[in-house]
Formats: C-alpha cells, structure tokens, sequence
C-alpha cells in the first residue's frame, strides 16, 4: 500500500524580504487518512531557509526517516522522528534552487498493512539582500561566414557580421537545390554557430531569436541540415546545454547588408541583470539580369574593361560572327550580365565574385570525300557546382560595378577561320553552357576549374552549334552568317 507523506517547505528570505512558501502532494487511503492536512510555515533570525515536516496522522502512530536536498549541492538527514520535525539551511549564493525532500514512514502498531512514502519538490528563489553588489553577467555567441569560413571578431560581429550565400546552389550535385531538402550531404554553405554559457551562469535557459529575419534562415542541429529546430518567435536552451554549436541556412537573400540579427538573451534566475550579444550576418545571392545573343543586339553600353577589350577583339558584336583571321576565327557570341544582392555587398572587402561556366561538348572533323574522322573531342558537365570552362578571366569582369553588376561574354568555336586540314572538310560543334556567379568570403577570389567559391547565382542555361564546311581553304556556315538556324546558331535555352 502506498500513501504519500503530507509536508510542506517553508522558506525564509532576508528581512527585507517576505518568506516564501511552497506546497506539498499528498494522497491518502481509507485506513491510513490524515487527521491534519495543513503545513505551516517559521521564521528565524537568522535569515536562514527552513523545511518542517509534519505527521498528518494520529501521533504515536508513525514514525519517519527523512532527507531534504538543498538543491546546492548539500542536503540533511532527519533519522527517527514521529510528530513535526524543522530543519535549517543557510544558503552562500542568490539563486534559484530545487528542494527536494523525501520520507519513509513504518508503521509503529504491530500488524498494521499501511507504510508511508513521499516525495516532494518545490524550485525556490533566493534573491540577494537589499543593498548587495549586482553581480556583471557576459553572455556571447560567435558567428562564422559559411563555406566553413571566417570567424568575425567581437567588434566585428555587427559591423561586418558573418557571410553565407543564399542556399539554392547543389552541394550534393543530386540535381536539386539544397534549401528544398534535407538532410544535404556534402553540405558547406550553412553558417556555424557557436554559443557560450553565461558567466555567471545560474540555470535556466538562454533565448535565441532572429530579430525581424526569421524566415530568412533555418537553423540546424547539424551542418548536414538535420535536426532543424523551431526558432519562431524565439529558440530557449537550458544553460546545462552550453556549449552549444548550431548551424544557420541562408533560405532567402538579404535585403540589405546585415538585415540578420541573431539576438542571443540571459535572464538569470533571481536579481542578477539580463545580458545578452548579437551577431549580424548577410544571405548573398546574384540574380541574372540580361542575356543578349541576337546579331542585331548590341552589348551594353556600360560594359566596363575587363571584358570590354577581349570582346571587342574577339567578337566585335553578338551573335553568329562573320568568319576572319585571328584572333576573330568562327565564333557564336553571347553575353551576360548578373546582379549582385544586396546591391551594397559590392562594397564589403571580403565578399569576391566571379563568373564562371560549366561545359558539355562535341568537336567532330570529317573528310568530305572519304568521310574519315581526323578530329574528335568531347567534354562532360562536371558534378554539382564545379566549373570546367573557366581558364582565364579576360571574359568577365573582376568586380561589381556601382549598381551591382558583373557581366561576362563567349564565343565558343575556332581561333581561325583558315582550314588547318590538308583535304576538305565538313566540321560540327555543339556546345551546350551554365553560366554562373560563385563567391567567396575570405577575400580571395575564386578562380579557374574544378571547385572553387560557392555557387551564388541560378544557373544560366545557352548552347552554342557550328556546322562548318571548307571552301578555298578556309571554313565557312552552311548555312550562311545572317541568321539563326538549326546548324549554326547561339542562344539562351
């Protein structure tokens, strides 16, 4: 049989504040129900907390072990007592503190089929004398730019802040974009998040919330994106939890430079005052703003140099080009031209763009009168976001311009139009293209193939196809130089 022990805790502050009091569970059964179902509460002078345990039976029926657990690290023993019995603590700090106290009571009457047991818990609060010194509390997070980045200073965290790209790229080189799913293996964009125990620390939780920013981002247990973790209106970790690493997804482009606010709050326990640390951070992406391919169009106007100079002397315009010498040759030439967001990002000394491409390629040369293949070459789209179309930087321009924007150009097909072959010839080319903008955050710009930045733009999908024959010694369309056609063509897919 089970019957649990009515007591109660009563506590005692200092004089300058009220005692506080806590109440106690009980249960009963008909052959052992309380005649006394009240607790009380004391005072002493001294200032110290008390628990007094109560007999809510008939006295001389029961008699009691018992231990109370100060919550501190202390805890007393009361052995043998049947009626009321007080006990004293004197607590060394201000705080909240859990006070358990637990009873065993045997029977005293020989025979009797009831014994006693109970457990009670109670949290109370011992604030600090009137008067007493307020302890300083410090509380920080830290902030790194993604791609497992940079880790901003503490007189940075706001004015630079931490840098991660929109997450719409494909680390996993599955085909789709990382924000849409998860777990991500392979995963390297999410920002890491690293958060301290206050000092000092006196339990309860500490609040994180993303100030005015929540759907921007996501927040991870892992970097891989798994455990996402609710963060709206506000993230709450006990402080036992400290240290603690997170994981921050860009979901959507800033609006601005450090639109982001990550607030990270302590309200202790008891007087002590609320401290807190914030960090800023900026969700990078660029956007495609023109495409221009078409022989009548004309390049921008405010192309800057670099790719001003290369163009000029490449192409000389949009579109199927007419066949010359070097350096013009056999060329199908199309720009580009992205915008950087936020716009101001341009100003930031660490965040570096770069256009780059991806390429998949067939070159075959054949003998017009044998039909004997003299060349053949082929290349192959590289996994996810690599690049392998990006030798040099004469196409492109090296940095923002005042509004934000980067451009670049090709012409894929021959350096010369002179026929290198020693018999006639009919050529064909077909390029198929991804034109893209990667970033880095470590003020170093990405450069040349293979992986290098992240991807920070959507992918610009064209194609390229010469259709070539020889005539007088030298290579010319099939299909002339004035239009578009299924042979020899350019353009935006």
């Amino acid at each position: 049989m089970f019957s649990a022990v009515i007591f109660a805790i009563s506590l005692l502050v200092t004089l300058v504040l009220p005692p506080a009091t806590a109440t106690a569970d009980h249960g009963s059964r008909a052959d052992c129900a309380p005649t006394d179902a009240h607790g009380g509460r004391f005072c002493s002078p001294d200032g110290s907390w008390g628990v007094t345990l109560y007999n809510p039976y008939k006295p001389g029926t029961r008699r009691y072990d018992g231990t109370v657990t100060w919550g501190d690290g202390t805890s007393v023993t009361v052995m043998d007592w049947q009626d009321t019995q007080t006990v004293n603590h004197q607590y060394t700090a201000h705080g909240v503190f859990t006070v358990t106290t637990q009873l065993d009571g045997t029977p005293l009457q020989e025979g009797a089929s009831c014994s006693l047991a109970g457990t009670s818990t109670s949290t109370v609060e011992v604030p600090a004398p009137s008067g007493t010194p307020v302890e300083s509390c410090t509380l920080n997070l830290r902030l790194f730019d993604g791609q497992g980045g940079n880790l901003p200073s503490d007189a940075a965290e706001q004015s630079r802040g931490a840098f991660t790209v929109f997450n719409g790229n494909d680390s996993d080189a599955d085909g789709e974009a990382d924000f849409r799913q998860h777990p991500v293996p392979g995963e390297g964009d999410l920002m890491r998040l690293h958060l301290l125990a206050p000092k000092p620390d006196s339990g309860g939780e500490v609040s994180l919330r993303a100030v005015s920013s929540q759907r921007k981002i996501a927040i991870y247990e892992q970097a891989n994106k798994r455990g996402r973790l609710a963060h709206d209106p506000e993230l709450r970790i006990p402080t036992s939890r400290l240290p603690l690493t997170l994981w921050v997804e860009g979901r959507r482009r800033s609006d601005d430079v450090r639109d982001i606010s990550l607030r990270y709050e302590y309200d202790p326990p008891g007087a002590a005052p609320v401290c807190s640390d914030v960090a800023d951070a900026t969700v990078v992406w660029a956007e495609t703003a023109g495409v221009r391919s078409e022989r009548l169009e004309r390049m921008w106007a405010d192309l800057p140099d670099p790719p001003r100079t290369g163009f000029d002397r490449t192409c000389g315009g949009l579109g199927l080009r007419p066949p010359a010498a070097k350096p013009r040759g056999v060329r199908n030439c199309i720009a580009f031209r992205f915008e950087v967001q936020p716009p101001a990002v341009r100003n930031e000394p660490d965040v570096i763009f770069d256009v780059t491409r991806q390429r998949r390629s067939d070159f075959l040369v054949v003998a017009t009168t044998t039909g004997r293949e003299l060349q053949k070459d082929q290349s192959r789209f590289p996994p996810g976001d690599d690049a392998n179309d990006d030798t040099h930087d004469r196409d492109e321009t090296q940095v923002p311009d005042a509004n934000g924007r980067l451009y670049s150009y090709d012409g894929p097909g021959l350096a010369d139009a002179a026929n290198p072959y020693r018999v006639g010839v009919r050529v064909r080319y077909d390029g198929r293209f991804r034109e893209y903008v990667r970033v880095a955050f470590d003020g170093v710009r990405p450069t040349g193939n293979g992986a290098s930045g992240t991807r920070a733009s959507p992918k610009v999908l064209w194609a390229a196809r010469h259709t070539l024959r020889s005539n007088a010694g030298a290579l010319e369309r099939t299909t002339g130089d004035r239009r578009d056609t299924d042979e020899n063509f350019v353009k935006r897919r």
